[in-house]
């Protein structure tokens, strides 16, 4: 028989199915019906069943609610990779096409040049899609800088 894990006292059946009736957060929602069930008396494997998830993701719904409250059901957006291009990197980016678009009389710089300033002066590889977007970032776009 697995170990019951008792469930924090500042909450009850009632308040979690008062919230999962107001969440828009499908996700959510079924977190807070199982624990819900769980108040209620019913067991993991039940509730697994029932809302289509195995008795450890319920356990660790658990676990997490009793820690953080309701801020520990929500689901987080990963953090994703870090940017090739640090802040300093980005100033000195635009120093740079500034720099070049002075050298050429203001006459439009091509991302593919843009590309090869970034490979040769800061030493980092990027794509044409990742410049247009840094470009985007570094509130440059208004200057004469084209696709090409």
């Amino acid at each position: 028989m697995v170990a019951e894990i008792k469930l924090r006292t500042d909450f009850d059946q009632n308040s979690v199915i008062c919230l999962a009736g107001k969440t828009t957060d499908l996700k959510l929602k079924k977190k807070l019906v199982a624990l819900g069930l769980v108040y209620a008396g019913s067991c993991r494997k039940d509730i697994a069943q029932i809302t289509g998830v195995t008795p450890q993701a319920i356990r660790d719904w658990i676990i997490r609610f009793n820690e953080c409250g309701l801020d520990g059901l929500v689901n987080k957006k990963p953090p994703g990779r870090s940017p090739k291009l640090n802040t300093n990197d980005l100033i000195r980016l635009k120093q740079i096409i500034n720099l070049e678009q002075y050298k050429n009389q203001r006459k439009k710089i091509l991302n593919k040049q843009v590309v090869c300033l970034v490979k040769d002066q800061i030493g980092i590889e990027l794509t044409e899609p990742s410049i247009s977007r840094i470009i985007k970032k570094i509130s440059i776009s208004d200057q004469k800088i084209t696709v090409g």
